[in-house]
């Protein structure tokens, strides 16, 4: 096994092309080319970028792909010396100790590596431990089976595991417990809904990444987002700007003050979009999804859904849910799947899941292995 650090153009194709020639293609998930690309040409937040890591065999087939980076706020946060891998896929245990033993290597002066992360947990990535007959989607990508064994059998242990989640959308009456917010409800609570617009995205950023911040701060991957963060998180969804759905981006205000006080963020799923195109948003992809995005506002992905902790006790998680489910439903959306929910915490998140009637979908874990 050959492992080469992606320079050339050619290197770039063989590692996001990867999963697409080693899984089936209903099921793996493609990275948009655009988030790559920002990773490997490096970015204002990173402008050496991120290394981009092949395993070719002995015949010069490639089997194996990682990245590796560091970031010293998630070592503050997890208390030790860390490089975090990503994006990782291999054929075999053999590609795969091939990965492990690169990253290693450059792991002079960490106390840990871990992964797979994109590129940080909070991000997405990790292995799916369970649901493998269900497809991946934004956050989630899929692997097969294998995957946690030879994680496993290298000596890596499981950290922060959860779960996806899936809601089926069923249009509700008003006046239902489940049912529309009514206006005297938002009213009782001193809140005030509405939708993130194109008008108001820069001035409520500033106002959304602080209530992010506030309330993350216990969660034990958990560090502070920059704003420069925030737009990188954004350069898939910029990729897929003519997919975005306006109404499924829902805002709670509060009525005295006017200030943000939670919000709960959907786009629609364009997991098929992005397994047509393996990726690729150019011209000819963006014409396509103008004209086919209908198609992909069958089902949502659940981004973000947070509450300013200063106004937790209002019932503002409760009436943002209850929110979001109603305008799914109104535009035709028929399921909404939720990234990872923590195992061990937000039990308020699947609480109020299970209220909706979703069910867990896939196991999720991240991996960590002692270095050094």
């Amino acid at each position: 096994m050959h492992v080469e650090r992606v320079e050339s153009r050619a290197q770039y194709d063989d590692f996001s092309l990867l999963p697409g020639r080693l899984h089936p293609r209903s099921l793996t998930v493609p990275l948009p080319d655009a988030l790559l690309k920002s990773w490997w040409r490096g970015s204002r937040l990173r402008p050496a970028g991120v290394e981009l890591l092949l395993v070719r065999d002995h015949g010069g087939r490639v089997v194996g792909r990682t990245t590796v980076h560091s970031d010293p706020r998630l070592d503050a946060r997890v208390g030790a010396r860390t490089l975090l891998f990503g994006a990782t896929e291999f054929a075999d245990a053999e590609a795969a100790a091939a990965l492990f033993d690169a990253v290693t290597e450059r792991a002079s002066g960490h106390e840990q590596i871990l992964g797979p992360v994109s590129l940080l947990p909070h991000e997405g990535g990790g292995v799916i431990t369970s649901g493998f007959s269900q497809r991946g989607f934004d956050r989630v990508l899929w692997n097969p089976p294998s995957y946690p064994g030879v994680y496993e059998d290298a000596g890596f242990e499981r950290i922060w595991e959860g779960d996806t989640w899936s809601v089926e959308t069923v249009p509700r009456q008003a006046g239902v417990p489940l049912g529309p917010v009514a206006p005297e409800e938002w009213a009782a609570a001193g809140l005030r809904p509405g939708r993130l617009t194109a008008a108001r995205t820069e001035a409520a950023r500033a106002e959304m990444l602080d209530v992010l911040n506030r309330a993350h701060a216990g969660s034990p991957s958990g560090i502070e987002v920059t704003a420069g963060e925030v737009q990188r998180g954004s350069t898939a969804a910029a990729a897929m700007a003519a997919l975005l759905d306006p109404d499924i981006l829902r805002l709670a205000t509060d009525e005295a003050s006017g200030r943000i006080v939670g919000f709960a963020l959907a786009v629609p799923d364009y997991t098929r979009f992005l397994q047509s195109t393996r990726g690729r948003m150019g011209v000819v992809e963006h014409a396509q999804a103008l004209v086919t995005r209908s198609r992909f506002r069958q089902e949502a992905v659940l981004q973000l859904q947070c509450t300013d902790p200063e106004d937790q006790g209002r019932g503002v998680g409760t009436l943002l849910g209850r929110d979001l489910q109603a305008h799914l439903a109104e535009r035709g959306y028929r399921r909404l799947r939720v990234p990872a929910i923590a195992r061990d915490g937000s039990s308020a998140a699947r609480a109020q899941l299970e209220r909706f009637g979703g069910v867990p979908m896939h196991g999720v874990t991240f991996y960590r292995r002692a270095v050094g």
